[in-house]
């Protein structure tokens, strides 16, 4: 996907059904590692797409369990890892500063995931 047609769509990945969700994800995880910035709409809808924050209600856990569900371990550790590099990084970890908590409930969602 060209940035150009990400950006278009930068609040479309929450929308996405599981399959679709799964299919795009890829483009925007490699979006957000390139335009890692509190400026991007893109990165920031990418890290609450795939991690809930820790006061999510039941119904957004679960949206978010569906999503991340069909992930390999493999790739949910890319997951994990983007949410890491956006965490450590300067800006965007003080400007998005639950992404260490958030990241957190991603590794709690994907243990559910595995338990079910």
């Amino acid at each position: 996907m060209s940035d150009d047609l990400i950006e278009r769509n930068e609040l479309a990945l929450p929308l996405l059904s599981p399959d679709a969700f799964a299919y795009f994800l890829p483009a925007y995880l490699l979006y957000s590692l390139d335009h890692l910035s509190c400026t991007a709409g893109v990165t920031e809808m990418t890290v609450y797409a795939v991690s809930p924050s820790a006061g999510a209600n039941a119904n957004l856990e679960n949206w978010t369990q569906e999503r991340i569900a069909p992930f390999t371990d493999q790739q949910a550790r890319v997951i994990d890892r983007f949410l890491e590099l956006a965490e450590r990084d300067e800006e965007l970890g003080s400007y998005m500063s639950d992404i260490a908590e958030r990241r957190v409930r991603f590794k709690e969602l994907r243990a559910k995931c595995n338990s079910s």
